[in-house]
């Protein structure tokens, strides 16, 4: 770990209401800042940089960005409070996940900034939902296989779930369903809804290994499970959890995550496995890297073939994409299915004159070497392929 991440370390865990940070004069704040966008932690940075002894310089950046997430949380917030109240008047269901929630959980919600908020709704109701929507100023960006994405500018995305995981993730979607088996409605409400503590932790473990071994994950995904270890196991019933957790297969995943937490912000101590885990999380950004998605998509596909027949199965779909995937680059197939071939020479056509195709096949044969060490990371995490 280089001093940079540690300081920030030091400075994350002094925003979550640890004792206070001593930074050396020799630091490179412009590496710290740096490091702390890419890894979505910036917020917890502008909340305490007017305490640290960081230059005059860089408490006045950070404190001006302070100032626009402030603003940037509170526009959401009451957006998001004015459209689940509509709902709720409308008799909609809906039930709000992920950061949403999680945001609460932290000192100051403006320390976890969201990109979107994702809301779990009834398929059934989206007809009702849609104008709703546009009431509140959002207009309908994109559909995909699991949500409906409103957008309102200039900074609030809303993305409607059809289920809280894809129905395409078969061993997820086998437990979960739909996801409002789960949904237990909030206090003073008839049509808000909310998860218990142990079934939204759990579906936050599951959240952080969907994306572990899909792209890899980074700093941030240890921050929530510290601040949600710390929040809600207490009050939690641990035997279902455990249970739970075992069902899914997440339990040693779930004890690593933890025990890295409390490394890097209690009194936890490393050991080897760990120091592999560690070691994975920092070299990524938020979600990951555009290299270790490659990578993890051989690795994933790799079930019952070998890196070598998925990459080359990769390739040909990619020269020869399903109707399915060319339709959203060409819409007039939507209407004319019959000029796929014609779209697919058109295509090829193209791809002479720009490097993009290329590129992408240069992506998918990923070196042999980079899936094996992917591979490890998430073996040694007990995450399986089918995840």
């Amino acid at each position: 770990m280089s001093k940079d991440i540690r300081y920030l370390l030091d400075i994350v865990k002094y925003a979550l209401g640890g004792e206070k940070c001593d930074v050396p004069a020799d630091t490179d704040w412009k590496e710290i800042v740096r490091i702390a966008n890419n890894q979505g932690l910036i917020g917890m940075v502008t909340h305490v940089i007017g305490e640290t002894d960081a230059p005059d310089m860089v408490k006045e950046f950070l404190e001006a960005h302070r100032m626009k997430m402030v603003f940037k949380e509170t526009n959401q917030d009451a957006l998001v409070g004015g459209l689940l109240a509509d709902f709720e008047a409308a008799g909609i269901k809906a039930m709000p996940m992920k950061g949403y929630i999680l945001k609460n959980l932290y000192p100051a919600s403006e320390m976890r900034e969201m990109v979107d908020v994702d809301i779990l709704i009834d398929t059934a109701q989206y007809e009702q939902i849609k104008p709703v929507m546009e009431k509140n100023g959002f207009a309908f960006d994109k559909e995909s296989a699991h949500e409906y994405v409103f957008i309102r500018l200039p900074a609030v995305a809303v993305e409607l779930h059809k289920s809280i995981v894809p129905n395409y993730n078969s061993e997820l979607y086998s437990y979960y369903g739909d996801g409002w088996r789960l949904a237990k409605k909030k206090a003073g409400y008839e049509n808000i809804y909310e998860m218990s503590k142990e079934d939204f932790y759990i579906y936050t473990v599951v959240h952080s290994a969907k994306h572990y071994i899909g792209s890899g994950i980074g700093m941030r995904h240890v921050v929530d499970m510290w601040v949600l270890k710390n929040a809600y196991m207490p009050d939690m019933d641990k035997a279902y959890l455990e249970a739970e957790l075992e069902k899914l297969g997440l339990t040693k995943f779930n004890k690593m995550m933890c025990d890295l937490a409390d490394v890097w912000f209690g009194s936890g101590e490393m050991y080897d496995e760990l120091k592999y885990m560690e070691e994975f999380i920092l070299g990524g950004g938020v979600l990951g890297t555009k290299e270790r998605a490659n990578a993890a998509e051989i690795y994933r596909n790799s079930v019952e073939k070998s890196y070598a027949e998925v990459k080359k199965a990769n390739i040909i779909e990619l020269i020869f994409p399903k109707p399915s995937a060319l339709k959203e680059k060409y819409k007039i197939l939507k209407k004319a299915p019959f000029l796929y071939p014609f779209a697919i020479v058109w295509r090829g056509i193209a791809a002479v004159f720009a490097k993009k195709v290329t590129q992408e096949i240069n992506n998918r044969t990923v070196d042999s070497k980079e899936i094996d060490d992917f591979a490890m990371h998430c073996e040694i995490a007990g995450l399986r392929k089918t995840l």
